[in-house]
C-alpha cells in the first residue's frame, strides 16, 4: 500500500474562474462584402467612403464642382456675377472625404436599410477658399419603399449618363438632391419599375409644398437595357420625359445614348443652362441628347467619352482617362470641351485631375 501525505490530503482543489465570454465581430455576407454584425444584434453594418484631390484648370465659370460650391461671384473680375459654381478662370483644387454608413436587417418585409452618405469638404480657387459639410444621401428603405434625401429618381433610374466626370457639364439631365418617397420593383427577366414623389433640393424654390411626381420602367438584358423616365413639376405644371439605350457590345466596349424632350421652352437661351424648362428638364430648349461610350483598354486602364447637345445649339464633350493604379486608387484625368453654335466666341475649354482612393 502506498503512503499518502497528510499535507497533500489536506491541499484543497485549485478551481480555474470560468473567463468572461467575449463577443467576436461577425462577418455577415448577405449583402455582400465589407458588412459585419454589430455586437449583439442581428444587424449588418458596412462602413466606406472615399477620399479625394480635385484640380481643375479652365476657362469656364461653370465646370468642375457644380453644386458643391458657392454660386453668383464674380470671378473675371467684369462687375458681373458668374452663374455656376464660382470657380476663377484658371485653377481651382477640391480635396474631400466622403463617409458612407449602410446598416440593414432582415425582416419579413424584406431588408430594412438605413444609408447615409456625408461630405467633409476643402475647396480652394484662385481668390479664396471654402469649408463645409453637406448630408448627400440619408434614406431608409424597407420591401423596395425608400424615403429620404437621395438623387431624383429622374436622374438616378436612367443610371445618370455616362462614366465621366462632367457627365452634365453644359447639357444637365436633370436634378440631383432631393427628399423624396418612392417604391422600385424589381421583377423577373430584367424588367423594374419605379414611381414615387419629390420635393425639390439643390435650392429650389416650391412655396406650395406640392410634390412633384416621378415614374419609370426599364428592362435589362445581357445585351444592354432600354429605360423610360418621365416627371412632373407640380409648381411648373410642365413634365420632363427620357429615354436610354444602353449597349454591351463585349466585356471591355459598351455604348449609350439618351434623349431627353420637355413640355415647355423657355424664352431665354445662352450657354449652358441659363434657364430651365422646368425642374427637371434643366437642358435648354424642348429637347436634349446625350450619347457616350466606354472601353476597358486594359484591366488598370479605361477609357470613357460622351457628347452632349440640345435645341438652343449647346453643345459639350468630355473625355476621361481613369488609370488604377492599385485597388482602391485611381487617377483619372479629364479634358472637356463647351460650346454654343449660336453665340460668338462661346467655345470654351476645361480640364480635371482626380485623385481618388476608395475603400
Amino acid at each position: 500500500m502506498c503512503a499518502i501525505s497528510g499535507s497533500a490530503l489536506a491541499a484543497d482543489a485549485i478551481v480555474a474562474a470560468e473567463p468572461e465570454p467575449m463577443e467576436y465581430v461577425r462577418v455577415c455576407d448577405a449583402y455582400g462584402s465589407g458588412f459585419f454584425y454589430i455586437p449583439g444584434t442581428e444587424t449588418c453594418l458596412k462602413i466606406g467612403g472615399y477620399v479625394r484631390f480635385d484640380i481643375g484648370v479652365g476657362n469656364m465659370p461653370d465646370y468642375g464642382f457644380g453644386a458643391d460650391a458657392p454660386d453668383d461671384i464674380d470671378t473675371d473680375g467684369d462687375g458681373i456675377a458668374d452663374t455656376g459654381d464660382g470657380r476663377g478662370d484658371t485653377r481651382y483644387e477640391q480635396a474631400r472625404f466622403a463617409l458612407d454608413v449602410d446598416a440593414r436587417t432582415d425582416t419579413e418585409y424584406g431588408a430594412l436599410r438605413g444609408y447615409t452618405r456625408l461630405h467633409f469638404n476643402y475647396d480652394q480657387d484662385a481668390t479664396d477658399s471654402y469649408h463645409y459639410v453637406e448630408v448627400e444621401f440619408a434614406y431608409i428603405e424597407l420591401g423596395g419603399f425608400r424615403v429620404g434625401v437621395n438623387d431624383s429618381l429622374f436622374s438616378t433610374f436612367p443610371a445618370y449618363a455616362g462614366y465621366v466626370i462632367s457627365d452634365d457639364l453644359g447639357v444637365p439631365y436633370g436634378p440631383f438632391e432631393t427628399s423624396q418617397i418612392v417604391y422600385t420593383h424589381t421583377g423577373e427577366n430584367g424588367f423594374s419599375a419605379a414611381g414615387g414623389l419629390e420635393l425639390p433640393g439643390d435650392g429650389a424654390i416650391d412655396s406650395d409644398y406640392i410634390p412633384n411626381i416621378v415614374a419609370g420602367a426599364s428592362l435589362t438584358k445581357d445585351w444592354g437595357a432600354i429605360t423610360f423616365i418621365a416627371a412632373y413639376d407640380a409648381v411648373a405644371e410642365e413634365g420632363a420625359a427620357k429615354l436610354r439605350f444602353d449597349l454591351t457590345l463585349s466585356d471591355k466596349v459598351s455604348v449609350f445614348a439618351m434623349a431627353g424632350y420637355s413640355t415647355n421652352d423657355p424664352a431665354g437661351t445662352g450657354v449652358g443652362n441659363t434657364d430651365t424648362n422646368n425642374y427637371y428638364a434643366q437642358w435648354n430648349g424642348d429637347w436634349a441628347v446625350w450619347a457616350g461610350a466606354n472601353f476597358q483598354v486594359t484591366e488598370k486602364l479605361a477609357f470613357y467619352t460622351q457628347a452632349a447637345y440640345d435645341e438652343d445649339e449647346n453643345f459639350a464633350f468630355v473625355a476621361d482617362l481613369p488609370v488604377t493604379i492599385v485597388d482602391g486608387f485611381t487617377v483619372t484625368p479629364e479634358l472637356a470641351y463647351r460650346d454654343n453654335f449660336d453665340i460668338p466666341d462661346a467655345d470654351a475649354w476645361g480640364g480635371y485631375l482626380r485623385f481618388e482612393r476608395t475603400f
